[in-house]
């Protein structure tokens, strides 16, 4: 797995972009003998989560080999206010839809894995939906079969950076190449997302002492004494000196203001949503083993907490 971080300046996103190219051995693997669980999507998974509680808010690029089959589905862009529970998803059209085209027909169980996954942080498949790759080509070509397990997959907040994807032709190796077009995209007035240095003047109680400390000094009297003496003469002048004096009286008073950004470290994703979160996924992973009624019911109750915290924190945040 290879994780790059790119600067939103590049590409004018509201947050940072990270990429992650990964490889998933396929279901049966003797890789999994060892790595001591049954699918590597749960790794990307825990990868992903990891990355929120260090980065905060970004959007998300995958990439790679994922050896999972999807058919034509595609997640719908994540609404919290109304998500059945991720254990009802394949069976649950409301979180499905099948507008996006493929010419494999397939579903895996590492396809209903993957469909979690972007279900779980609002990602929208690109094979078969995206310029350039409109009928969802195999991605995968071999005398044993062909598959479309080679994927593109981004942020629905990312989708508009997506100009095309192709899937390209090789001999080398039975995976075709999956090509990907990213672009910039200013917002309609020219600027971007990046955030706004603003000074201002606020007035703060405990520096008007010093505000009126400068009000009556030489220098303030002085400059309003000169605007009263060119108005007669020159008014820009005057308003010039009269505005000086002012603003040198109040520079005390000065606060610079970060417009369109957060502060460095204010993020809603914090600690106690990650261990809730944490918490939740032993509870999912233990209903898919035991399948008994007592733990879907703990998992569907612990989820809605975290659905309650989530809402909150965003509506603080």
């Amino acid at each position: 797995m290879v994780v790059l971080k790119i600067s939103k300046g590049l590409l004018h996103t509201q947050y940072d972009v990270v990429l992650i190219s990964v490889y998933v051995p396929p279901q049966g693997s003797s890789y999994y003998t060892s790595a001591g669980h049954s699918c590597h999507i749960d790794e990307i998974d825990q990868c992903v989560f990891e990355l929120i509680s260090r980065l905060g808010n970004f959007h998300l690029l995958l990439c790679g080999d994922l050896n999972a089959r999807i058919a034509n589905l595609q997640v719908r862009p994540y609404d919290y206010n109304d998500v059945p529970p991720v254990a009802d998803l394949v069976s649950n059209i409301s979180l499905l839809c099948e507008d996006r085209r493929s010419q494999d027909k397939t579903l895996s169980n590492f396809g209903q894995a993957l469909l979690e996954f972007c279900l779980c942080f609002d990602l929208k498949v690109h094979n078969g939906q995206s310029k350039g790759d409109e009928q969802g080509m195999f991605t995968y070509i071999s005398n044993q079969g062909n598959s479309v397990i080679d994927y593109l997959i981004t942020s629905f907040s990312l989708s508009d950076h997506i100009a095309s994807v192709t899937v390209g032709s090789r001999v080398e190796s039975p995976h075709m190449p999956v090509e990907v077009e990213v672009v910039a995209q200013p917002t309609s007035d020219g600027t971007n997302d990046l955030p706004v240095t603003v000074t201002k003047y606020v007035w703060q109680d405990e520096k008007g002492h010093t505000f009126m400390q400068n009000v009556a000094s030489e220098a303030f009297k002085q400059g309003i004494h000169r605007a009263t003496e060119l108005l007669g003469t020159c008014v820009d002048g005057a308003v010039k000196s009269f505005t000086d004096s002012i603003l040198t009286a109040g520079a005390c008073m000065k606060k610079t203001i970060r417009v369109g950004a957060r502060a460095k470290g204010s993020r809603w994703y914090d600690h106690e949503c990650y261990e809730q979160k944490r918490i939740v996924r032993r509870s999912l992973r233990q209903y898919k083993k035991s399948k008994s009624e007592q733990d879907r019911d703990t998992y569907h109750a612990l989820r809605r907490t975290v659905q309650v915290l989530v809402e909150a924190k965003t509506k603080n945040f």
